[in-house]
């Protein structure tokens, strides 16, 4: 039988694995749309609100009207309907929800990719090297954003299809 043989070395503070840890938490990888960063050429809405746009959809004119007439009237609208609506969309909706950063972040493959980016960052920050940590945390954050950006053609994105209306208007914008 091998008996296994551990040998433990110190250096430096007794506390530095801890140290370690906290100065790992602290940081954060973020992924989104920055408004400050988002401007589109010869439109009024940025990216960032067409991410939102497309996480939460859009309202018909009559459907908003009528929301603010009752809303004017004292009516509230419950919670479960408003996330019903928000979740499953409306007829009412022109623009069916298509949730864009956390599905994508969601999605199991896409998952492992960024945990393993993670990873890499944490072995660094173990290692010491917070150059090192800081640049693999970067790289996943890229990693990130390009697999959200590659969630608009995903089919896992599970999307409705373009009414033919908007499918007829952005070809005669050229789109």
């Amino acid at each position: 039988m091998v008996a296994p043989h551990i040998i433990v070395r110190q250096s430096g503070s007794p506390d530095i694995l801890q140290e370690i840890v906290e100065n790992f938490s602290n940081l954060e990888v973020l992924v989104g749309v920055p408004e400050e960063k988002s401007d589109r050429p010869n439109t009024t809405i940025t990216n960032a609100g067409l991410a939102y746009v497309h996480t939460h959809g859009i309202m018909a004119g009559p459907m908003r009207q009528f929301i603010k007439d009752k809303m004017g009237e004292g009516k509230t609208f419950g919670k479960a309907y408003k996330m019903y609506i928000r979740e499953k969309g409306s007829p009412l909706f022109r623009v069916p929800p298509r949730p864009i950063i956390e599905p994508a972040l969601n999605d199991s493959v896409n998952q492992q990719r960024i945990i393993a980016g993670l990873t890499e960052a944490a072995k660094a920050a173990l290692d010491g090297d917070e150059l090192k940590c800081k640049q693999k945390l970067q790289i996943t954050g890229m990693r990130a954003q390009n697999i959200v950006r590659a969630w608009f053609t995903d089919p896992k994105n599970n999307w409705a299809p373009n009414a033919p209306y908007t499918i007829a208007k952005r070809v005669v914008a050229g789109l």
